[in-house]
């Protein structure tokens, strides 16, 4: 069993199945996620951010990101990610340092930078055309965004 007052490492963390880092996150942080050994190393990332979260002095939360820099927590925005076929049931989203994974198909609050990078975020689809003139088939390419979402509240 783990002492909760205990500030885990990393190399602890990885060594732990993902339910036992789910359990952390739930009894030590208040921090309900979905358990998969697939987003293990995701687990292990929130639980460190979480260990370094302390409220300052007006009441908000910060945390250190990956840059040494403390960020406080932002403005929040409810969203819904769409389900697809053949796609994982969660989105992974990294902004400064900080990794959000987004259920896909249920109502979330994220905060106000999630919502851009997901707005930010194209692929590039190409579509086959034919050259009226020759006759001749050829492909355009066309940016679209990568991920189906609504803006719920903001």
């Amino acid at each position: 069993m783990v002492n909760p007052m205990a500030k885990l490492t990393k190399a602890k963390l990885e060594a732990m199945s993902a339910t036992e880092i789910a359990d952390i996150l739930k009894n030590e942080h208040g921090i309900e996620v979905d358990v998969d050994d697939e987003n293990k190393g995701a687990l292990v990332e929130q639980v460190l951010a979480a260990q370094t979260a302390k409220p300052n002095d007006t009441g908000k939360v910060t945390t250190k990101s990956s840059g040494g820099k403390a960020a406080t927590k932002s403005k929040k925005t409810k969203i819904l990610i769409g389900e697809q076929e053949g796609e994982a049931d969660y989105v992974f989203v990294g902004v400064n340092g900080r990794q959000y994974q987004i259920p896909r198909g249920k109502e979330v609050e994220v905060p106000a930078e999630v919502v851009q990078v997901l707005r930010d975020a194209v692929t590039e689809k190409f579509e086959t055309k034919t050259d009226p003139k020759t006759g001749q088939k050829y492909s355009k390419p066309k940016m679209v965004p990568r991920f189906n979402f609504q803006v719920i509240t903001e």
